[in-house]
């Protein structure tokens, strides 16, 4: 349980430290420093980024510094490689040995000889392919708990270099609007807020504190009096934040609403641009929009949304109080970038949220795989103490009718000891009249078929080590593990039985021929006592014995 803490905290430790910064550089070093490597399990590892043809992946970050003009010279096609079925799948695969596979490439740095093993991560955002995440270490296999970990560091962090991209387009965008525009130090104020702006939204990743930051922020950027933060789910919006901070009697309807009520809403999402109402006096609006204008006194908006790529989070609203204003250029330039920023940190925390929940999930599942393997264990060692106490020969077979459970009772009524039997087919024990019966109701069972003596007790005779014959009592049972079934037998030895049984039987025939040689005589006696008794009447005399009735 302390390993899986240990591991739960470092993954929330990485997510926290890659959350820190927007860098792209500082992103991938992150990503392939040592501390990281070692909570992996891992020996070295590659960072590497598809093409813009998507036919090639390009190293772009490396651990090791020896093997690294190897490395990042050498790009990877992904038609005819192993990570290329890793770009094709979109799952993280495991190769171990994997010199010995086709289409595999030694790792810089390791013998032509010696094993090596490979695990490879898709970089995913969203569901589009940004390169893959090469492990690799020598000696110890990669195994499935491995993957698992490394599927949740691989989530965050190709979320994170697409997030270092897109900031690096941003910034570049940013750069690019600075040399164009001849104001060099009003732009450099507004890089200057933007940085700022940037810092704050990621001093923290609980949802509810960054879409505060966010809108308090915002409100700011150019000195508007309010703010708010519509976020969409499905066809619903609910207020995520608002500044000043809305009342806790705020009306519900304000707080969730549709968004098909909202169409000043739904045009700045469709347009992907930010929409103005310059004066929402006169401006043409939905009974929604009046009763939230109405709320708060509003006079001018501007609705930006918030964007990553063509997917809307939400709309970020704001405005003035009682008096009009126009938003030049530059400042609606400004908004565009910093909802860029905002729609990042907002996505950040999200998944944040979620990998934590993943985290834990992974944790109880690990628990629960632990808790069923103590059970198994339990019952592993239980039927081992049946077995070996039982007052009747057990024997277990498996699907081939090779024998893997011998008892010692099994030992005692058969002459063979466990070492002698064990991996040996159960016909060994069986008179030649049964064999066939035996290997063709095993091959009927693994077709599917049924078991004519499954479930039952039957007698028959099984072979001793010595060639002898005795007489068993079978009760045969069924049972599957790992989708192979196995079957199990306890037989007693009914010898002394039959024994006693046909003693009795000479017995009973004794006693039969007994009785019918005294009942005969008795029933001649009791003739002749009648025929006595008749005389003695005939002459006039007492009769001189007594009949039964």
């Amino acid at each position: 349980m302390k390993n899986n803490e240990n591991i739960n905290e470092q993954i929330l430790e990485f997510i926290q430290k890659l959350s820190s910064s927007l860098n792209l550089q500082f992103i991938l070093d992150k990503i392939t420093e040592e501390q990281t490597l070692n909570f992996l399990n891992t020996k070295d590892t590659t960072i590497y980024l598809l093409d813009s043809n998507k036919e090639f992946l390009e190293p772009v970050a490396t651990l090791d510094q020896s093997t690294e003009s190897q490395v990042m010279s050498a790009n990877i096609a992904v038609k005819s490689s192993l990570s290329g079925k890793v770009v094709k799948a979109k799952k993280g695969m495991i190769f171990n040995n994997a010199s010995k596979i086709s289409g595999a490439y030694q790792i810089p740095g390791t013998h032509k000889d010696m094993d090596e093993h490979l695990m490879v991560l898709p970089l995913l955002f969203e569901k589009e392919i940004l390169g893959t995440l090469n492990l690799y270490r020598q000696n110890k296999l990669y195994t499935i708990k491995d993957l698992e970990i490394a599927e949740i560091f691989a989530l965050y962090a190709g979320t994170a270099i697409q997030n270092a991209l897109e900031h690096q387009s941003l910034v570049r965008e940013i750069d690019e609007r600075k040399q164009a525009e001849d104001y060099l130090k009003q732009q450099s104020k507004d890089q200057a807020t933007l940085l700022e702006a940037s810092k704050s939204l990621t001093i923290s990743l609980d949802i509810e504190t960054v879409l505060q930051n966010i809108s308090d922020r915002s409100t700011r950027l150019v000195g508007l009096d309010t703010g708010a933060i519509y976020l969409i789910n499905g066809e619903e919006l609910y207020l995520g934040s608002a500044t000043p901070k809305i009342p806790q009697d705020f009306p519900e309807v304000f707080r969730r609403t549709r968004l098909v009520e909202h169409p000043n809403i739904q045009k700045a999402i469709s347009t992907r641009r930010p929409h103005i109402l310059p004066d929402m006096v006169v401006a043409d609006l939905s009974t929604a929009e009046q009763a939230i204008r109405n709320s708060r006194n509003m006079r001018t908006l501007i609705y930006v949304p918030l964007m990553i790529k063509k997917k809307a989070l939400g709309v970020l609203i704001l405005g003035t109080v009682k008096e009009t204003r126009t938003f030049s250029k530059h400042e609606i330039d400004l908004y565009i970038t910093f909802s860029h920023l905002a729609a990042l940190s907002i996505q950040n925390a999200h998944l944040f949220n979620k990998t934590k929940q993943n985290v834990i999930e992974l944790e109880q599942r690990i628990i629960e795989r632990k808790h069923v393997e103590e059970k198994l264990k339990q019952s592993e060692e239980l039927n081992r103490s049946i077995t070996k106490s039982a007052a009747d020969a057990i024997i277990s077979i498996d699907d081939e009718g090779i024998i893997f459970s011998w008892n010692k009772f099994a030992e005692k009524i058969f002459g063979y000891s466990s070492s002698e039997i064990i991996n040996k087919k159960l016909t060994k024990i069986l008179p030649t009249r049964y064999k066939n019966a035996h290997t063709s109701g095993l091959d009927r069972l693994k077709s599917g078929g049924k078991g004519n003596i499954i479930g039952k007790t039957i007698g028959l005779e099984a072979l001793n080590k010595d060639g002898t014959e005795f007489p068993i009592e079978l009760s045969l049972s069924s049972w599957e593990a790992n989708k192979k079934k196995y079957y199990t037998g306890i037989i007693r030895d009914i010898t002394e039985r039959i024994e006693a049984e046909e003693k009795l039987k000479s017995r009973n025939k004794e006693l039969e021929t007994w009785a019918e040689v005294t009942g005969g005589r008795e029933l001649f006696m009791l003739n002749l006592k009648k025929e006595i008794n008749e005389l003695l009447e005939k002459y006039g005399e007492k009769p001189k014995y007594k009949i039964p009735v």
